[in-house]
């Protein structure tokens, strides 16, 4: 799937709460996952846009995949840069490839203790 971040208001690329919203409306719309981002968004908990995001993009949108990947291409970057939309945006993009990447790391070590090599004794 790919966002055009350009596609978005000069308004929207400048507030990190409703840049973030829009993001995950985009993901929401184009996986045409049943619509919850707004019921999501509105919840007292958590009241954090980075962890409201980050807790939709968990309980919504992963767990609809099914273990499938799923590969987000953003256009036009350049839009957010300098702007308030960006600071926030790409930090949080980070954490993320941070998550999934221990993830794995985690799911190698569990199939290395099980099936790895074993130590011999001589």
């Amino acid at each position: 799937m790919t966002i055009d971040l350009q596609s978005f208001s000069e308004a929207t690329r400048a507030n990190a709460k409703q840049m973030l919203f829009e993001l995950c409306a985009q993901v929401e719309y184009q996986l045409k996952l049943p619509p919850a981002i707004r019921a999501f968004w509105k919840a007292k908990w958590p009241r954090d846009p980075l962890l409201r995001a980050t807790s939709y993009r968990a309980t919504e949108v992963l767990s609809a995949l099914d273990g499938r990947k799923l590969v987000v291409g953003l256009d036009e970057c350049d839009t957010l840069l300098g702007r308030c939309g960006g600071s926030v945006l790409f930090p949080l993009l980070r954490s993320w490839v941070e998550q999934a990447r221990r993830s794995l790391k985690n799911n190698w070590r569990f199939l290395n203790r099980r099936y790895g090599r074993r130590k011999t004794t001589r």
